[in-house]
């Protein structure tokens, strides 16, 4: 979601302009209030680590450094991508499996908290479910809101995480909360400077679950959302 013109080699219909065209600066919005929501392109990063060197490398610590100085902009941000860095995801056998490791892996090299420090709130997809992600340290809050346009994800993802169990090294999770194999959408309100209501709602417009975010930390109702029964 680009609102900048399009661009002659910008366009990734020639192959010798994908180092350009594959990426683009990230972009605030102001929400009032002090607040304000970051948009970054996440598009092509892997889910292994990048080499340094890598053009990804590159243009991913230039990206960093450029959500860094819009985060100056104001006293709470939101960050929204594709790929969350915080989250989990679950695999076959219930194996679960960790944050962006592309973006781990450089943002990491730009700061042990793998985020630019100013980020309150990340918001992303990627994965077809829908979670919450709040931690004891200074790592923001993570939520993936995955779970409204295809076919969702049925692993299972525990209502407790394993002891020690972690999307990002070094980040001590304190609250966690999922729904799998759900379809729905999520809606934030503002209650305050740094602080929000988030309700979760199925298909059918009922409320499922809510969670309250005060500053970087979250903490929601249910641990877990029941799957629900396919309609007839």
């Amino acid at each position: 979601m680009d609102p900048r013109p399009l661009l002659p080699g910008r366009d990734c219909v020639t192959a010798v302009n994908d180092d350009n065209g594959d990426y683009s600066d990230p972009y605030a919005v102001p929400l009032g209030g002090g607040a304000q929501l970051i948009v970054f392109d996440s598009s092509n990063t892997p889910a292994s680590p990048i080499k340094p060197g890598d053009i990804r490398a590159v243009k991913y610590a230039d990206m960093y450094r450029k959500i860094d100085l819009l985060s100056q902009q104001a006293s709470y941000n939101i960050s929204a991508d594709h790929h969350p860095i915080f989250g989990f995801a679950a695999k076959d056998g219930g194996r679960l499996m960790p944050g962006n490791a592309g973006l781990q892996s450089v943002w990491g090299g730009q700061d042990p908290g793998f985020a630019p420090p100013r980020i309150d709130l990340m918001l992303s997809g990627h994965v077809h479910v829908w979670e919450q992600v709040s931690f004891a340290g200074r790592q923001p809050s993570q939520f993936i809101a995955g779970f409204a346009g295809t076919q969702e994800d049925i692993v299972p993802l525990p209502a407790v995480l394993p002891e020690g169990q972690s999307p990002a090294p070094g980040a001590i999770v304190e609250h966690f909360s999922s729904w799998v194999d759900g379809f729905g959408y999520m809606t934030m309100e503002r209650q305050g400077k740094d602080r929000w209501d988030v309700k979760i709602w199925n298909v059918a417009g009922q409320q499922v679950n809510a969670c309250r975010i005060e500053g970087r930390h979250s903490v929601c109702e249910k641990a877990q959302v029941p799957s629900q029964p396919a309609a007839k």
